[in-house]
């Protein structure tokens, strides 16, 4: 769904006029902003497949830092590989890293074995660390969780399951006026769980290894 169609939708259920767009009135962009908000809490409860992408990067021999494109400060690193030596990247401490790369005269160099987080590039990306200083050029591929951005504009498609953000932002728009009749918001808090729990279940009969999750 785009961003103007969670906003209507929450709209037409505390019985308020539709608007052509999200930024139309006061009421309509406080919706938008209860539809962001409750599209980070989703997305902090569970690594949702349609969130995950593996982010390749080619190593250049004699160079240790790299940036992940696409990788924000939000970004999960669930699993790295040097895809051309056919290992698992290990993660390493900060301070070892430190240790390898900027402490010994002679840094070591080889195959690519550990990674470490350094901070984000001038685009906002996150950068790692190789250990060893890579000898040749091998392609390492870090298989990640990328939260969307926050939806701004009218047709920006949200990524996750829609009825579980439609269910949180209209929880969130009945506590904040005091319903009137309509829903109460014990009721539509537990229809927000319900519905974060079965787009869980969906997922998790696909990923055995990951069973917790959590509403914050």
């Amino acid at each position: 769904m785009t961003y103007l169609e969670l906003v209507n939708t929450v709209l037409r259920r505390v019985r308020e006029q539709e608007v052509v767009s999200v930024q139309q009135s006061a009421y309509s962009k406080l919706i938008g902003d209860y539809v962001n908000e409750t599209k980070k809490e989703i997305e902090e409860s569970w690594d949702w497949n349609v969130l995950r992408q593996t982010i390749e990067v080619t190593t250049t021999p004699g160079v240790s830092s790299y940036s992940l494109t696409g990788a924000t400060p939000k970004t999960k690193i669930l699993e790295a590989y040097n895809d051309t030596k056919e290992n698992f990247l290990k993660v390493a401490t900060k301070h070892y890293a430190n240790e390898q790369l900027r402490v010994l005269a002679n840094p070591p160099t080889g195959d690519a074995y550990y990674y470490s987080i350094n901070g984000v590039d001038a685009s906002g990306y996150l950068k790692v660390d190789i250990v060893p200083v890579p000898s040749s050029e091998q392609v390492l591929k870090f298989d990640c969780y990328v939260p969307q951005v926050d939806l701004s504009d009218d047709l920006d498609e949200l990524k996750i399951d829609s009825n579980a953000v439609i269910q949180g932002t209209l929880m969130k728009a009945i506590i904040e006026r005091g319903e009137d009749g309509g829903r109460g918001s014990d009721l539509q808090i537990e229809a927000y769980r319900k519905a974060v729990g079965n787009a869980i279940a969906i997922e998790a009969n696909r990923d055995a290894d990951s069973l917790t999750w959590d509403l914050v």
